[in-house]
């Protein structure tokens, strides 16, 4: 879970509640969630996002198998713009 926003106390309470209910650990600020690579700059203050060469996450494996071999199947991976060659 990614947790942001501009009032740290409150983010702190939040956690507080959420860790009284589920078991969760403090990774710290996120440098990677979704395939979308987070790049913090705070003397800017600013935040950038990129998605450009983030590799997946290290429990997400793919193999050739699991790329669409029939006409639907590849029909399903066009529509949602999913090029199968840059996902394997």
């Amino acid at each position: 879970m990614l947790i942001v926003g501009k009032n740290t106390s409150k983010i702190d309470e939040l956690k507080k509640e959420l860790f009284k209910s589920f078991s969760m650990k403090e990774l710290g600020h996120a440098k990677q969630i979704l395939g979308i690579r987070i790049n913090r700059l705070r003397y800017e203050m600013r935040i950038y996002l990129s998605q450009k060469n983030t590799p997946l996450a290290g429990h997400m494996k793919m193999s050739k198998k699991m790329c669409p071999t029939t006409r639907e199947e590849k029909r399903t991976w066009t529509k949602f713009h999913i090029p199968p060659s840059s996902e394997v």
